[in-house]
């Protein structure tokens, strides 16, 4: 309860956060299960499956779990009116797209390989501390941040109710 949740607000918080911010849109609905699935004693949940309903019309996934024995797995997928994105951030090959051009009549599929780099995680947690301390700006706007955690919120209330939520 001090926390806020589990593996949705420590990590999936970033992934929904990178949604918005590649759509350039809000979330505005969720629908979601939640869960200890990944047979450690914990009393916050290791696990979640998500349905993002943008305010443009597109839906998106996000599965996103947290294992202590294999560590993290996620992937990711957004599909609108003109293709989809599929990201499996934790991989090699981490995105494939798929989309129609506007100009052109042949669809087209793309694939990415990633080069992680290694430190990023904890330049994002530096920067937020030194903006937190007043020594360099935010690394995401306030409000974008908001509406983040309101959408965590969210999806934490359909899991428990079954049912989906707006996104206030």
């Amino acid at each position: 309860a001090r926390g806020g949740g589990g593996h949705l607000i420590w990590l999936g918080c970033h992934f929904i956060d990178l949604f918005q911010y590649v759509l350039g849109v809000k979330i505005v609905e969720v629908a979601s299960f939640t869960g200890v699935v990944g047979g450690q004693p914990v009393e916050v949940e290791d696990s979640a499956a998500v349905l993002f309903r943008f305010s443009n019309g597109v839906l998106g996934t996000l599965t996103s779990g947290y294992y202590l024995d294999e560590g993290k797995q996620s992937s990711f997928a957004l599909w609108g009116e003109h293709g989809w994105l599929r990201m499996w951030p934790l991989e090699k090959d981490c995105l494939e797209w798929y989309g129609i051009p506007l100009k052109e009549t042949s669809a087209r599929k793309q694939t990415m390989e990633y080069a992680a780099e290694k430190d990023g995680y904890h330049k994002f947690v530096r920067s937020a501390v030194r903006a937190a301390a007043g020594l360099e700006p935010p690394p995401i706007e306030p409000e974008e941040g908001l509406h983040v955690l309101k959408t965590i919120f969210a999806a934490y209330r359909a899991a428990e109710t079954g049912r989906a939520q707006k996104v206030n």
